[in-house]
């Protein structure tokens, strides 16, 4: 049996992998954590890119201001993701 192991699982299987070490079981999971988190940000922005392309396509009805605060958001998630993607340049 291996000290240092972990699991990882999808909806259709799953793998335990084992470690050398303490510190690299960290490295593993710090290294699937923040691919994670880029995945749901890139999910996030093209969810955002739809909305405003569906208010864009009917900007008669469609508040302004509703349109503003999606830019708005949509601006905050991409200089998020730039700041992280930076830092994390810098960490490794």
């Amino acid at each position: 049996m291996y000290k240092h192991c972990f699991e990882l699982e999808n909806e259709t299987r799953s793998w335990i992998l084992a470690c050398k070490s303490e510190q690299d079981l960290y490295q593993w999971y710090n290294t699937i954590q923040i691919q994670i988190e880029q995945i749901n940000r890139r999910i996030a922005i093209q969810k955002m890119n739809q909305k405003i392309i569906e208010i864009e396509k009917d900007k008669s009805s469609a508040d302004s201001s509703i349109l503003d605060k999606l830019v708005i958001s949509y601006k905050y998630v991409l200089y998020n993701t730039h700041l992280q993607s930076m830092l994390i340049g810098y960490l490794t």
